[in-house]
């Protein structure tokens, strides 16, 4: 997820794995996101998957007025 975020929005949009993973405990707690865990991986693998909930906040946010934030702008015209 890092690396798609670094790789499209990532010129104006910096973000770190200290605020993915409690974005995406927020998220899921929200029950914005659901969460799996791969059990036959040797790794401690999980995979998010936007909700229908999530995704109607995703696009209401898309839709409010802006801020004053130049980065906010720039990833609303991004997506």
């Amino acid at each position: 997820m890092k690396k798609t975020i670094d790789l499209s929005i990532g010129m104006f949009y910096k973000a770190s794995f200290g605020s993915l993973y409690p974005a995406l405990k927020r998220l899921t707690d929200k029950a914005w996101v659901s969460v799996t865990e791969e059990e036959d991986s040797s790794k401690n693998k999980k995979i998010y998957s936007l909700l229908p909930e999530g995704k109607n906040s995703f696009m209401e946010w898309l839709g409010a007025p802006l801020a004053l934030s130049r980065n906010e702008f720039l990833v609303r015209v991004f997506l």
